[in-house]
């Protein structure tokens, strides 16, 4: 344990110059990902693949379960969405609820359409609405994680990231009656313990696992109307 805490006082300490160019390694590992999602998003196409027929059975195994999970899409009035606390396209110095709905709506063309269907009405308290501004793209940048890298973070439009709450919280909800709580880490806690005593469990952390999932991936995985909902929020 001590070890571990000296490792890590210095393994996050932003005044030591080592000098590494921490940005320029984060967007190095955002642009590997990037081709390694283009890569597989040829594999999954790929008929010529000698594992694509072995594949192609195990997606419809995950296809079958995912379906059975997430249940109907829900209609867009009926998503729960919000601000999160984070920066956006447009607004970024100061954050919270009320600077999100002043600033001009930052918003890709699909998803200023989905939220029109969100809120089904013109006659909302969000006066930036007034003033959208366009954009196709979420920008890239990068915050503090260690001394060898920065972490690379995508800046979404603000309508763009109102709707992708509000989808999260509908799969949340779909998770929670097959027993898994996004929300709750007690049971992770738990077996983490078990597994720090007796060995008999150890977790997985794999890099750059959520930036390598494919677009291709999710559009084989997912029922077409949950694909088709959360490809309309996406930048």
């Amino acid at each position: 344990f001590a070890i571990a805490q000296c490792q890590a006082l210095f393994k996050k300490r932003e005044d030591l110059e080592l000098g590494v160019d921490r940005a320029k390694a984060a967007l190095g590992s955002f642009l590997q990902s990037e081709d390694l999602c283009r890569e597989m998003n040829e594999k999954l196409r790929n008929m010529l693949d000698p594992q694509y027929g072995a594949r192609a059975a195990l997606i419809h195994q995950m296809q079958r379960k995912i379906s059975m999970i997430l249940g109907p899409c829900p209609s867009p009035e009926r998503l729960r969405c919000g601000f999160g606390p984070g920066t956006n396209m447009g607004c970024s110095k100061t954050t919270n609820v009320p600077s999100k709905l002043e600033v001009s709506a930052t918003t890709t063309v699909d998803a200023i359409l989905l939220l029109k269907e969100v809120l089904g009405t013109a006659n909302v308290a969000w006066p930036g609405l007034n003033r959208l501004t366009f954009c196709d793209w979420a920008k890239f940048s990068t915050v503090p994680k260690s001394w060898k890298t920065d972490r690379g973070i995508m800046v979404e439009p603000i309508v763009n990231t109102f709707l992708q709450k509000g989808i999260g919280a509908a799969i949340r909800a779909r998770l929670r009656l097959f027993g898994v709580n996004l929300s709750d880490q007690s049971r992770n806690r738990t077996l983490a313990l078990i597994g720090s005593r007796d060995g008999s469990l150890a977790t997985i952390d794999l890099s750059m696992a959520s930036d390598t999932i494919s677009s291709f991936l999710v559009a084989d995985l997912l029922p077409y109307p949950w694909f088709d909902l959360l490809y309309k929020a996406r930048s």
